[in-house]
């Protein structure tokens, strides 16, 4: 008699170990996730300080130090860089305290790197300089010392009298001194602009700032062609040159930031000032301090 039903079939002992294996394997592995390979998201913060970061206007974005945000961030694709606008007490604060938090265009101090990680140093500028129209120029020339530098102390020999200042600001210690005693023939305004203004017309014979504040105000607000307005001379006491760099918040993702940054300057690293991202900083500079960021290529700090 013919039986009914169906026939069991069996499985090789080899074929059950391997579907077993594949098992193990498929649970042991984590998840797949559609953002593993997302950018890491960075929280860039930026002081609106024409012309190094410019955050409003028909100017935003094109800041030398926006640019040059702009530089690294093309070249660090696993970061996605998200800019907030903020004044310096609330960019220093989010540093020390938040995660994932860069900046850029610091000064590194011993007590900022107690919170912050530093890059190698991105930009070599030039710090405050005197600043006089194209036209005086040559007296001033005139009164450089051996190194190229003015002594403050010797403007009033050549005619240059009155100073102009913006009300409040620190042009630090060897020009906050100069004008301590020399008060009397100062003249103050609220705003950067006002002072190149009161330059430009003769208001005032001479003023201080940083070379690219000068570029800027004449190129921006006095509708200049060129950077001929102003011209700006090293002042003797302060350094040839300023190191800035950028900060993060000591994370994790602080310093694969800091990382990604330093292999981008390393690829570029030379005894020259002129890295690929430099020229953002010089097209706002006059020819003089041009000139002078050039002397400075052998300075030790680029060796």
């Amino acid at each position: 008699m013919q039986r009914t039903g169906k026939r069991r079939l069996k499985m090789p002992r080899a074929k059950i170990i391997e579907a077993f294996a594949c098992l193990v394997l498929f649970f042991a592995a984590p998840p797949l996730r559609a953002d593993d390979k997302a950018p890491v998201a960075v929280q860039w913060y930026v002081m609106d300080y024409p012309p190094s970061y410019i955050v409003s206007g028909p100017e935003k974005g094109t800041g030398y130090q926006d640019k040059i945000l702009d530089y690294f961030a093309s070249k660090m694709p696993g970061f996605r860089i998200e800019r907030h606008p903020a004044a310096i007490a609330r960019l220093l604060s989010n540093l020390s305290n938040g995660v994932g938090v860069c900046s850029g265009s610091l000064g590194r101090t011993a007590e900022r790197e107690k919170h912050m990680v530093f890059s190698d140093p991105i930009l070599y500028s030039l710090p405050t300089r005197l600043v006089v129209t194209a036209a005086a120029a040559p007296k001033v020339r005139a009164l450089l010392d051996a190194n190229g530098k003015i002594q403050p102390e010797k403007l009033a020999k050549a005619g240059f009298v009155r100073a102009g200042v913006v009300k409040g600001r620190t042009y630090g210690p060897v020009v906050d001194a100069f004008l301590a005693r020399h008060k009397d023939e100062v003249s103050s305004t609220g705003r950067t602009e006002l002072v190149f203004r009161m330059l430009a017309r003769g208001r005032v014979d001479y003023s201080f700032s940083y070379p690219d504040e000068a570029g800027y105000y004449a190129r921006i607000h006095m509708a200049a062609d060129d950077d001929s307005s102003f011209t700006t001379f090293p002042i003797a006491g302060l350094p040839d040159v300023m190191a800035s760099y950028f900060a993060c918040s000591k994370d994790a993702v602080g310093r694969k930031v800091i990382g990604a940054v330093n292999k981008v300057i390393s690829e570029h690293r030379s005894r020259t000032v002129t890295t690929p991202w430099t020229h953002y900083y010089l097209s706002w500079i006059d020819k003089n301090a041009r000139h002078d960021i050039e002397l400075a290529q052998d300075h030790p700090a680029q060796r």
